[in-house]
């Protein structure tokens, strides 16, 4: 008895948001401390709930919880939450075929993972805004180099630091005009 006791702590003290369902019925069997507080649940209200029910409506056609409930083999999916104050969380879930109170049913581990996936999304974005920034600045600046070398206008550029003659470039118009070479 005692063992079963420590093992019972080590899921309902465990850090992460754990519970067990019936396959068969999808109805919660036990739900740990943790997952009522992310979730903001109490036990029994969990126990009264199937696991369904914390996936968003529209979300439902897309739930791949239906391909695992039967099979035996461990399964790693992401998917949306809906939490009792109505918050959408997206959560990491892993869980194992278990026998539970001699129901078949799955031990899930379930992670928030939502500030990591707006973190990725952001980096994302970023990156997007950035490369569409450098697209943009390659593209005027061959515009602005194709102007300059294909122009009848002489051209000379220099160096605005340097003092003397600092020329940086001079284009093939300004060295027809004025009969300087290279």
């Amino acid at each position: 008895m005692k063992r079963k006791e420590s093992y019972y702590n080590l899921f309902d003290k465990c850090p992460l948001p754990m519970w067990v369902y019936d396959v068969n019925t999808n109805y919660f069997l036990d739900v740990n401390i943790a997952a009522t507080v992310q979730y903001g649940f109490s036990k029994d209200e969990f126990l009264s709930m199937t696991i369904n029910m914390l996936i968003p409506p529209e979300d439902v056609a897309d739930n791949m919880v239906k391909d695992y409930i039967r099979t035996g083999e461990p399964c790693k999916n992401t998917i949306r939450h809906v939490k009792k104050n109505g918050d959408l969380i997206c959560v990491e879930l892993e869980s194992s075929a278990v026998e539970f109170e001699e129901k078949q049913a799955r031990i899930v581990v379930a992670q928030d993972i939502t500030s990591r996936e707006m973190n990725q999304r952001e980096i994302m974005e970023s990156v997007e805004r950035y490369v569409t920034k450098a697209v943009e600045e390659e593209h005027w600046s061959n515009l602005l180099e194709s102007v300059v070398i294909n122009t009848t206008d002489g051209v000379l550029i220099t160096d605005a630091a340097e003092t003397g003659s600092g020329i940086i470039y001079v284009n093939d118009a300004l060295l027809n005009m004025s009969g300087f070479s290279r």
